[in-house]
């Protein structure tokens, strides 16, 4: 089975989803800040360049996970890279919420840019590395590395 295979097509579909929530919510951010920032009932800091630039590296996420989707395995440090910025946000804004510094409106806007990516992007870096393990004990028990005569 090739690597495009090997990944089932609900994973690659919800890759798909998350870089397009990712893209969205970067635009949303970029474009209008100020509203962005008051549904999720944050502090407003007039500091348009910073909301850009944050704007841009979520829109970038979202390219790459856009990328990632075609090929999972091929591309699994997007998909390891993007599920460990889901994990750090979300532990950083609860001990921020947890000492009153955050608001809890926030919470849903992680819970649906963060968190519920946390099951499909973690069974497509199990299947990756099963893939790679799966693989390497071919190689293993089929000899596809002879000496050289």
């Amino acid at each position: 089975m090739n690597e495009r295979q090997y990944i089932s097509k609900t994973y690659k579909k919800s890759i798909l989803i998350a870089g397009i929530i990712s893209i969205l919510s970067g635009l949303w951010l970029i474009v209008n800040s100020r509203n962005f920032i008051s549904v999720l009932e944050l502090p407003y800091i007039d500091a348009p360049v910073l909301w850009n630039v944050i704007g841009i590296f979520v829109i970038g996420f979202g390219i790459n996970y856009m990328i990632a989707a075609r090929n999972p395995i091929r591309y699994w440090p997007i998909i390891f890279s993007g599920l460990a910025c889901k994990i750090a946000f979300p532990l950083l804004m609860l001990f921020y919420m947890v000492s009153d510094r955050c608001p809890n409106a926030l919470f849903l806007f992680i819970l649906f840019h963060d968190i519920i990516w946390w099951v499909p992007f973690s069974k497509t870096l199990q299947k990756t590395y099963q893939f790679y393990v799966a693989d390497i004990n071919d190689c293993l028990e089929y000899d596809c590395y002879p000496e050289n005569e």
